[in-house]
């Protein structure tokens, strides 16, 4: 389990469990928080892994509402962040 603080004197007003996506965009808003997560590492179920010195993408990999006035293209403006997205006709590939 990864702790960040694991004993503190100090109170916080919000506790996070859990480091995945949403956990991570409320510490992003929050200032006073502490955050627990069982994994060793951030991101929930957007990660990656390794296999013969390749990295393959796994979990979450599907965003949707990306468009210039849907929710997630106003979530990272919020922040300053500039998205440059290409519009996608299909939801799969065939390879």
């Amino acid at each position: 389990m990864i702790f960040i603080q694991l004993w503190s004197k100090n109170m916080y007003r919000f506790a996070i469990i859990g480091g995945g996506f949403g956990g991570l965009v409320s510490a992003i808003k929050l200032k006073d928080f502490i955050l627990f997560e069982k994994s060793k590492t951030l991101g929930g179920c957007g990660g990656y892994f390794i296999r013969n010195n390749l990295t393959f993408n796994s979990g979450a990999t599907t965003i949707a509402f990306m468009g210039k006035n849907e929710f997630v293209y106003k979530f990272f403006e919020n922040f300053g962040i500039k998205l440059n997205f290409k519009e996608h006709n299909s939801a799969f590939d065939i390879i």
